[in-house]
């Protein structure tokens, strides 16, 4: 889950400005709650680590406890949103870079376990959410014409944005016709 903490926003009785008195981490449900102690004053709460697959949120929300009632327990309700990490993949033509259709891949994290397997298709693939890591992109098969691209090495961070292209080469060959005659079998010129 994330992991918040719980600052001061201003000098109180006990503590300096901007202290870290607490932290707090989401459970599955996306909710943290704490439940120590909170001098009068005033607070902010910021993210400090985002769950797997979603960037950081940079937002702090001031809480307020200086008017506090007295109350054994004071509630308040903060609400933060993480945008998911996209990851973008295009397998493309290296000569006019249109999507190769056809190609098997798999993108393997840094355990060497396949995160995700696929079928090229006209669009790139589009991953949400993907965790923040290191993983090789790999061609398992390459299409008819097309040869098998060398593998790649992919770090998703918090600043990855964009499209990661492999590019597979066409198999190139040539053809060669004769003419002959039968029984020389020497080259006939001439012939169309």
């Amino acid at each position: 889950g994330a992991v918040f903490g719980i600052y001061t926003q201003e000098r109180t009785l006990f503590t300096e400005k901007d202290v870290l008195i607490a932290t707090v981490t989401t459970d599955a449900n996306g909710e943290a709650t704490y439940t120590g102690c909170v001098p009068k004053g005033k607070y902010f709460v910021q993210e400090i680590s985002a769950p797997a697959g979603y960037t950081l949120s940079e937002t702090k929300k001031t809480i307020d406890f200086s008017n506090a009632t007295g109350k054994i327990v004071n509630e308040y309700d903060v609400a933060f949103t993480n945008d998911p990490l996209t990851l973008s993949i295009k397998k493309a033509d290296a000569v006019d870079g249109s999507n190769v259709i056809g190609a098997k891949l798999q993108l393997i994290d840094s355990n060497g376990v396949v995160y995700k397997e696929w079928v090229s298709t006209a669009n790139n693939l589009d991953i949400n959410a993907i965790p923040l890591g290191t993983y090789t992109l790999k061609e398992i098969d390459a299409p008819n014409g097309y040869l098998v691209a060398n593998e790649m090495t992919i770090t998703v961070d918090e600043n990855s944005t964009g499209v990661i292209t492999m590019k597979d080469q066409r198999v190139l060959g040539s053809l060669t016709v004769k003419k002959l005659d039968a029984v020389t079998k020497d080259g006939i010129q001439g012939v169309v």
